[in-house]
């Protein structure tokens, strides 16, 4: 049985917001220097600085953490997460 390799800092999925938006995107990425959570959710500020919005072990728990931020409108991110760009 073949195992998958997993890469550091690689983008498994990405969700960008508009230009008027605090933040450019939403990203899920792999965190190997950050074992045993080897995935984390991270927005990516309009001046580059990205704020971690949560590790996780499984792909699966990382994927339902993107999808339930990735599903916020982008007043919504404002909202909620304004105070961290």
């Amino acid at each position: 049985m073949a195992e998958s390799v997993i890469k550091d800092n690689a983008v498994m999925h990405q969700k960008k917001y508009p230009k008027g938006c605090l933040f450019k995107s939403l990203q899920l990425r792999t965190s190997m220097r950050d074992m045993p959570f080897i995935y984390r959710v991270e927005m990516i500020s309009k001046t580059n600085d990205s704020v971690t919005m949560g590790f996780r072990k499984s792909p699966g728990e990382a994927e339902r953490l993107y999808n339930d931020i990735a599903s916020l409108s982008p007043s919504e991110i404002e909202s909620a997460f304004g105070s961290m760009a």
